[in-house]
């Protein structure tokens, strides 16, 4: 259960440049401390043992490392629920703490919009502020949180 205020949103999307910062930040804050220590064990193995294990750490940064964070991309972002992301949404989260998604229609769209839904208060983690976003975190879906720009929020609400 999270303790924040309820609020109503206006129409809005979240860039995908901004998704995929936060995205990486989350898995690295994760995961990020296991990469550190592969590349800094390869460098001291370079500087003390032999110089062979400093190209290898070179290859884990210039190789290894961008094809990580491209698996990570696409493993994440092909995940349906990222539809909360992409799509116009207008979004209400009510006092009992559940969270309403309205997706909106566009003409340009050759598909009908999903039908709203609503994530239950026993499904959301918490919610943190990220830079000028607020990000709901889930216990559940690949992407595992939801991105809304602070400045989409309705005064007053």
């Amino acid at each position: 259960m999270t303790d924040h205020a309820p609020f109503k949103t206006k129409p809005f999307t979240t860039s995908p440049a901004t998704y995929i910062l936060c995205l990486l930040g989350m898995w690295f804050k994760r995961y990020g401390l296991w990469v550190i220590l592969a590349v800094g064990a390869s460098a001291l193995a370079g500087v003390f043992i032999d110089v062979r294990y400093l190209i290898a750490a070179l290859m884990l940064i210039l190789i290894i490392m961008p094809m990580l964070i491209a698996f990570i991309v696409f493993y994440y972002l092909l995940d349906p629920d990222v539809r909360r992301a992409v799509l116009p949404v207008r979004m209400a989260y009510d006092n009992d703490g559940a969270l309403h998604i309205n997706y909106i229609e566009r003409e340009e769209d050759f598909h009908p919009a999903p039908p709203p839904e609503t994530i239950d208060a026993s499904k959301i983690r918490g919610i943190t502020k990220w830079k000028k976003h607020i990000a709901i975190v889930l216990f559940e879906g690949r992407p595992g949180f939801i991105l809304i720009p602070e400045n989409a929020i309705e005064p007053g609400a």
